[in-house]
């Protein structure tokens, strides 16, 4: 049996790589005659080589020996091939680098997912859009053009797979946000509505259903495409989990819609 450093870049340090060299270039006497036995032996001298964490190590047995890592030793990983030599190669790996990389998959999977839905005559080049998009830079911000069912269509297709969502919509958007909410509200964390165009017809198959995502709707006093009292009470009714700001705007909310406190209400 033989151990062979498979590459000699990442060890932490030259004392660390000797050590390995010492321990794992000389050869057994000879092969252990159980598996469990090898286990054992093999965990003592990996024992002596913890300090190169980062490094790949290559078990080379001959196939008779029949030996299979029954336990691997904690934080390292195994693979075995067959070579034309007549050896089992079993290759192991420290999991530090593998663990660094899920730490970091999970700290990306925490990102939350943010998208802002502009109304029925803007876009994502809007006031709205452009202010989202210099403040949150990771934030989806699409054009939704065509048709209620057509807009629809391609929001469920922009959010496919995705979860933990934070989502901002601005009138005709907001509408869009209500009815996503309503048929994903398992995936659907926040819900921003800027001056929600709620009461329209489209919405009015959701009206008797509760949606009990957290809700925020800031909606201007002044408005006077869709007025604060249409929109009100169908909101209080289907958002059990409501917070309404009446501010003394108008349907763009002009004056207020920057002084919103986004970092938190995004966060």
């Amino acid at each position: 049996m033989r151990f062979v450093s498979e590459r000699q870049e990442g060890f932490k340090s030259l004392r660390s790589w000797r050590s390995l060299e010492a321990v794992g270039k000389r050869p057994s006497a000879a092969l252990p005659s159980s598996p469990a036995l090898l286990n054992s032996r093999y965990a003592r001298r990996r024992s002596r080589f913890n300090r190169a964490s980062h490094c790949g190590v290559l078990l080379c047995t001959p196939h008779s020996s029949g030996f299979r890592p029954a336990a691997k030793p904690a934080g390292w990983t195994f693979s075995i091939s067959l070579s034309e030599a007549g050896f089992s190669t079993v290759s192991l790996h420290s999991m530090a680098s593998q663990i660094s990389k899920s730490a970091r998959s999970v700290e990306r999977s925490h990102v939350p997912v943010r998208i802002f839905i502009h109304g029925l005559e803007s876009s994502s080049q809007g006031t709205k859009g452009v202010f989202f998009k210099e403040k949150f830079p990771d934030m989806i911000i699409p054009n939704f053009p065509g048709s209620l069912q057509e807009r629809m269509e391609k929001l469920h297709g922009i959010l496919a797979g995705k979860s933990g969502i934070r989502m901002v919509g601005s009138s005709f958007g907001g509408l869009m946000a209500a009815i996503f909410a309503a048929e994903h509200e398992d995936r659907v964390d926040k819900l921003i509505l800027l001056a929600p165009a709620l009461n329209l017809m489209e919405f009015s198959d959701y009206h008797e259903k509760k949606i009990a995502v957290p809700v925020w709707v800031y909606h201007g006093r002044n408005d006077e495409v869709i007025p604060l009292e249409a929109v009100e009470g169908i909101a209080k009714k289907i958002f059990p989990n409501l917070t309404l700001h009446a501010m003394d705007d108008d349907h763009y909310l002009h004056k207020s819609f920057m002084a919103i406190d986004w970092k938190t209400l995004l966060s």
